[in-house]
Formats: structure tokens, C-alpha cells, sequence
């Protein structure tokens, strides 16, 4: 894989210990709340990590789904839709 000139085992040695940068010019094109997100799932510890519900209620999953689905009260299934099923 891709060191970027690196050794390593240096590499290995930071994944390990969970020390993470985003220094790279990619990162800068991520909001703030997504890299909040991408810090906290790669927390090395998974006592410490979010559950999926804490995940999805998270201010960058909850724009993103927002965007993603808009759902308004009319959109919602109804009795006579089941039947149609």
C-alpha cells in the first residue's frame, strides 16, 4: 500500500495506536462534522466507538439523510398502501 514515502512499519505503527492526521489536501474537502464522524469511527477502542444509532443522529448523517431521503408526513405509507401490497 501507498506510504507516501514512509516506512512501514512507521505506518503500522500509527494505524496501531489509532494516530491519525488529516493533513492531507484531500481531507480539507470534508466539513468539519464529517470528520468529527470519520475521528470518531476510527477510534481504536470499539467500547468507544458510536453505535449505529448514534452514528445516524450525528449532525453530518443527519444532513446527509435529510438530502438523501426528504421524507414529509404525506409521504408516509398509509392503511390503503399495504392493501395494494
Amino acid at each position: 500500500f501507498e506510504t507516501r514515502g514512509r516506512p512501514v512499519d512507521a505506518v503500522l505503527r500509527d494505524v496501531n495506536a489509532a494516530d491519525f492526521t488529516f493533513d492531507d489536501p484531500g481531507w480539507s474537502k470534508l466539513s468539519p462534522p464529517a470528520l468529527e464522524m470519520v475521528r470518531l469511527l476510527l477510534c481504536r477502542d470499539s467500547r468507544e466507538r458510536p453505535v449505529l444509532e448514534e452514528v445516524l443522529q450525528h449532525q453530518f448523517c443527519g444532513a446527509a439523510l435529510q438530502e438523501a431521503v426528504p421524507c414529509t408526513r404525506d409521504d408516509s405509507l398509509k392503511d390503503s398502501d399495504y392493501d395494494k401490497a
